[in-house]
């Protein structure tokens, strides 16, 4: 089959918060485009991107379903990506690779905790996205408050692009503010046929006649913002065609300035095919993304081409080949990679799924052609990958590709060593990509087999499990000797431990979950460690001396603060990177040794063990002696002055804080304060959603360690009508823990 020309392909994602019809909208983008032959229901487990088994159960979206499809000559790759928020790094890595994406609001519930989340991953990335207001015809929807919470809430500029008939029950359709058509759909063709028909002859009440006006001005208002034509032909009262105001309009979307809004009812089959259309119009093409920026990475250290010193060396914390020889990358300058098929071959790994026991690594091309047995380099692991087979992905099932080049969103067999984040490329033209981070898990649990025959089955599972779920950790208490997993919740855990029964046959135990803390320090200090040893007949000798400080919201930060020298750090939003650098008469490698050994440290805190944040580390004076200097002699004793000075300052635990989202019904809002007030909740606010009855959203903060339980107390104290969402807010200070 003949692939489209790069500008008539798009990459989008579907995002939004739990339940605004993320899933329910890609069914029907499916069927409208001819890729299915029958809509798949949510309910009924047999959504084409739910192709999991806990996902059809559960009737949830657990992992993110990439697959692709056609629409008016175009190829349109879609992410559908999970809702619940112990899956965000779902969302995450997804967003990450794309080039545009739809969020989808529901009518009912508005701007919900979830999807400001995951709205915020977006500008990140600064991805140009649609949005589709969903659920029109649910009793309490009201799509202007929709449309207000999203300007007050994400500070978006929405551009009105269909007005809704009626909302509710009396939803009929919807305007097309551009044509001035009224849009409507049969049920009896499962909304397979658009009918149009001027506003002003259609059964749409007098009220969206008279605002047709009103909606178009503001449109070509918004288009004469990014063409200077339009602006001049709208002060004169000239007409303006609906190409000219389209492509203005597209200008603004890419810019990330100005968001479309369109709405429908996608379990009534109603607006996805104008949905489908402002992909097409609004959305950027692979070749219109700005060009992937990275860093140009070589061994060991030195001199970039231009003769400057190296940049910080990083440690993206991957494990490379612990049986072969270990290499350290420093990265030099700038680099970037333009959608060109005729550029260096490049790609980032952005996923990697176990499937049938066999590594399944996605990738999205950013320039040059791979082609099957073709050699590359993995530039985070510094090893050489080999794509044995290449797949063009439809949600779990799998079409035969042989080459691929830039903008594909592909899958491979075949690369040993490659974990969410690394970058492929041409060995000849390297280049690093920047990584994907992932949030810090929240909660353990221990974890056992039922039979002592099944431990190195767990072991082979949860390293297989681990190198899938950058959110996902597996450690071993010292104390205890139990292997601990950590996740992101409740329920990623419980989907994981089902997944290692019934993927991969192993039976285990489960402990109660626990929660995840971390250490930081209370002062700042000082510590000096001396290493003087003589080993295989070499004498080794280093002398270092470290400052440690607390460092509120940076992660752990590691530096250089020679006198005379030059200073470097770097640091993390929760782990740890070493910096080279320093006094110019000490060599970059032996420095770097030494930060490495301190990142190392700051692993395991002093109090209890648990990894540290918020924390300053920085080398301030070095005793170097050339004869007898050797990084195992500068990393032994920077990780011993570290854990000195980390003792001197004194430890401090902090525990997780959630944002806890309450909906709950008016009469039961004192029950519910009242629970959140006895698990030490701060409630931060309240407000009022309208409609047919109306719903009070209690907004706290509350620890981690008080909510196990949570869902059936609310249940209980509610007669079942109420909901929460809780989200990962910040670390506080455990008072009863400090030494």
């Amino acid at each position: 089959m003949t692939r489209p020309l790069l500008e008539r392909r798009r990459n989008i994602g579907i995002i939004s918060h739990i339940d605004a019809g993320k899933t329910t909208t890609t069914e029907r983008i499916l069927y409208y485009s001819g890729l299915v032959h029958r809509i798949g229901e949510v309910d009924e487990g047999s959504a084409t991107t739910d192709w999991m088994d806990q996902e059809r159960e559960r009737g949830i979206s657990i992992t993110a379903a990439a697959v692709t499809t056609t629409w008016l000559d175009h190829e349109i790759t879609i992410i559908d990506t999970p809702g619940h928020v112990d899956f965000t790094i779902e969302v995450e890595r997804s967003l990450r690779v794309l080039d545009g994406a739809v969020a989808i609001f529901s009518a009912v519930e508005g701007v919900e905790p979830q999807s400001e989340t995951v709205w915020r991953q977006a500008d990140k990335f600064s991805i140009p996205r649609l949005i589709f207001i969903n659920k029109l015809d649910r009793i309490g929807a009201d799509f202007e408050r929709t449309l207000g919470m999203i300007e007050e809430r994400l500070g978006a500029r929405p551009v009105v692009m269909q007005w809704p008939d009626g909302e509710s029950e009396r939803y009929t359709g919807q305007m097309d503010v551009l044509s001035g058509d009224f849009l409507s759909w049969s049920d009896g063709d499962e909304g397979r046929e658009v009918h149009r028909q001027p506003v002003e002859d259609s059964p749409a009440n007098g009220e969206l006649t008279q605002k047709a006006a009103e909606l178009r001005e503001a449109l070509i208002e918004a288009a004469a913002d990014y063409d200077e034509k339009i602006a001049d032909a709208f002060l004169e009262g000239e007409e303006i065609g609906e190409p000219e105001i389209r492509a203005a309009l597209r200008r603004g979307v890419i810019a990330g300035e100005i968001v479309p809004v369109y709405c429908g009812a996608s379990l009534r089959n109603r607006g996805i095919q104008p949905l489908l259309g402002g992909v097409i119009d609004f959305l950027p093409s692979p070749a219109e993304a700005p060009p992937e920026r990275g860093h140009v990475p070589t061994e060991g250290g030195g001199e970039d081409g231009e003769g400057g010193e190296s940049e910080a060396a990083v440690d993206e914390g991957k494990e490379g080949d612990k049986e072969g020889d270990e290499k350290e990358a420093t990265l030099h300058g700038a680099a970037e990679r333009a959608p060109d098929a005729e550029a260096p071959f490049s790609a980032l790994v952005f996923k990697v799924q176990i499937d049938g026991g066999r590594r399944l690594t996605f990738l999205r091309v950013y320039s040059g052609v791979g082609k099957v047995g073709g050699e590359y380099l993995n530039t985070g692991q510094d090893k050489s990958e080999r794509l044995a087979r290449l797949f063009r992905m439809h949600s779990h099932k799998r079409e035969r590709i042989d080459e691929i080049g830039p903008g594909d969103i592909v899958a491979a067999t075949g690369m040993k060593w490659a974990s969410t984040g690394d970058t492929l490329c041409d060995p000849a033209h390297p280049i690093r990509f920047e990584a994907i981070s992932a949030p810090p898990p929240v909660i353990s649990s221990a974890i056992e087999p039922r039979s002592a025959a099944g431990t190195r089955k767990l072991e082979e599972t949860l390293a297989k499990l681990e190198a899938e779920d950058p959110t996902f950790h597996v450690s071993r208490d010292a104390d205890s000797g139990q292997t601990l997993i950590s996740g992101m919740g409740e329920l990623h855990l419980d989907v994981l431990t089902r997944r290692i029964g019934e993927e991969f046959g192993v039976d285990v135990r489960i402990g109660e979950p626990r929660v995840v803390y971390r250490e930081t320090l209370m002062k700042e200090a000082e510590a000096e460690a001396v290493f003087d040893r003589e080993i295989a007949g070499k004498s080794q000798y280093a002398k270092i001396k470290i400052r440690v400080a607390p460092a509120p919201g940076e992660g752990v930060i590691c530096g250089i603060d020679l006198p005379g020298g030059s200073a470097g750090s770097a640091g993390s939003g929760d782990g740890a990177s070493a910096a080279a650098g320093g006094s110019t008469d000490i060599p970059a490698e032996l420095m770097r040794a030494a930060l490495g050994a301190v990142e190392g440290s700051a692993s395991s805190g002093i109090l209890a063990g648990y990894e540290m944040t918020d924390t300053r580390a920085e080398i301030v004076a070095v005793d170097h002696d050339p004869g007898r200097a050797t990084e195992a002699a500068f990393a032994i004793a920077a990780g011993m002055a570290f854990v000195e000075a980390c003792r001197k300052a004194g430890g401090q635990l902090l525990e997780p804080v959630m944002a806890v989202d309450v909906s709950v019904p008016e009469e039961f809002v004192g029950a519910a304060i009242n629970d959140l007030n006895s698990r030490g909740g701060q409630v931060g606010g309240m407000e009022e959603r309208p409609g047919a009855a109306p719903i009070q959203l209690i907004r706290a903060g509350v620890p981690l360690a008080r909510m196990f339980g949570y869902a059936t107390a609310l249940r209980s104290a509610t007669k079942g009508r109420a909901t929460y969402t809780m989200t990962f807010s910040h670390y506080q200070k455990c008072e009863m823990a400090e030494v």
